[in-house]
């Protein structure tokens, strides 16, 4: 298992575990060195949304697909 798997597997048990800003703080992280990487931006997409804020989460999921 690389590095992005296990950032991947950290942010699902963060957000599993309700804790969307731990999962945002390092799945963004993940972003400045995974660049666009769809499985990150959907996970992304999935905090943003469960901090409320639809947009950002839209947005990440559009930029996945």
């Amino acid at each position: 298992m690389d590095e992005k798997e296990k950032t991947i597997i950290k942010a699902k048990v963060f957000i599993s575990d309700q804790n969307p800003k731990a999962a945002l703080k390092i799945l963004t992280k993940a972003l400045e060195k995974y660049k666009e990487d769809p499985a990150i931006l959907t996970e992304l997409s999935v905090a943003y949304e469960l901090l409320g804020d639809f947009d950002k989460s839209k947005e990440s999921l559009e930029k996945a697909i």
